[in-house]
C-alpha cells in the first residue's frame, strides 16, 4: 500500500459519515496533503496539523478543495505532507497506541475490581 499512496499528489477522504479513517492515517504516514470533510478524526488531527484543508461533503465543496490544492506550489505540498508524517510519528506509532491501550485496560480493570468487591 505505501508504493499506491505514495505515487498519489494528495488523499481525499469525501465521506460524510466515518470514524476515524485507517486510509487517512495511511496516506498521511505517507507524507500525503489530504482533502477531507470534518468527520471521524480528522478535525482532531487536523487541529495540530495544517497538513490538508477540511471541506463540506459535497461535490462543489470538494471541488473546491482540490481547486484550492492545485493553486499550492509543490514545496508547500510537501511542507503540508511532512506535518501529516510528523503528525503519525509523534501521536500515532503503534507503540504508543498501545501503551495508550494499556493504561487504559489498567484503570478499567482496577475500577471494576474495586467496584465489585467492597471492602
Amino acid at each position: 500500500m505505501r508504493d499506491f499512496y505514495q505515487s498519489l499528489d494528495a488523499f481525499i477522504l469525501p465521506s460524510k459519515t466515518e470514524g476515524t479513517s485507517a486510509a487517512m492515517l495511511e496516506a498521511m504516514a505517507c507524507g500525503l496533503p489530504i482533502i477531507a470533510t470534518p468527520t471521524g478524526g480528522w478535525i482532531e488531527l487536523f487541529a495540530r496539523t495544517k497538513g490538508g484543508f477540511t471541506v463540506a461533503g459535497n461535490e462543489v465543496s470538494i471541488n473546491h478543495g482540490i481547486s484550492e490544492m492545485l493553486k499550492l506550489s509543490e514545496d508547500q505540498l510537501f511542507r503540508m505532507g511532512k506535518d501529516n508524517r510528523k503528525e503519525m510519528l509523534d501521536h500515532w506509532r503503534w507503540e504508543l497506541k498501545a501503551k495508550l491501550f494499556t493504561k487504559f485496560f489498567i484503570i478499567f480493570i482496577v475500577n471494576e475490581l474495586l467496584v465489585s468487591k467492597p471492602f
